[in-house]
C-alpha cells in the first residue's frame, strides 16, 4: 500500500516541529535536511514570519562569499558580527531566527 500525503500535511508537520523546537528550553541549532525543491526554504521563511521579529538568512548557494566570511569567525560573538554585516541588520536573541541555508 503506497503512503499518500498532501502538501497541505506535510506542510503542517514541519511548523509542528519547528513550533516544538521553538518552544524547547534549550535553543540548539535545528537541522532541517530533505529532498531538493520540497519547500523547506518557504517553509523556514514562513515560520519566521509568525515568530519571530527579524530573520537573518544567508543562502550559501547564492553568497559564496558569506561561506569565507562566516567560516573565518573567531568564535560566536564574532560569528554573529559578521552575520549581522552580511545580512545588513543587527541579530537580537530572541527576536531573530537565524537561517543558514544550503549548507
Amino acid at each position: 500500500m503506497k503512503a499518500v500525503f498532501s502538501m497541505a500535511a506535510i506542510r503542517r508537520k514541519m511548523l509542528q516541529v519547528l513550533e516544538r523546537w521553538n518552544e524547547s528550553k534549550a535553543k540548539k541549532a535545528f537541522l532541517l535536511v530533505g529532498a531538493r525543491q520540497t519547500g523547506k526554504t518557504y517553509i523556514v521563511r514562513e515560520f519566521a514570519r509568525e515568530h519571530f521579529a527579524h530573520l537573518a538568512e544567508v543562502n550559501f548557494l547564492e553568497d559564496e562569499k558569506a561561506i569565507r566570511v562566516l567560516s573565518e569567525a573567531q568564535d560566536a560573538e564574532d560569528f554573529v558580527s559578521r552575520l549581522s554585516l552580511i545580512c545588513g541588520m543587527p541579530v537580537i536573541p530572541g527576536e531573530t531566527l537565524v537561517f543558514l541555508d544550503e549548507i
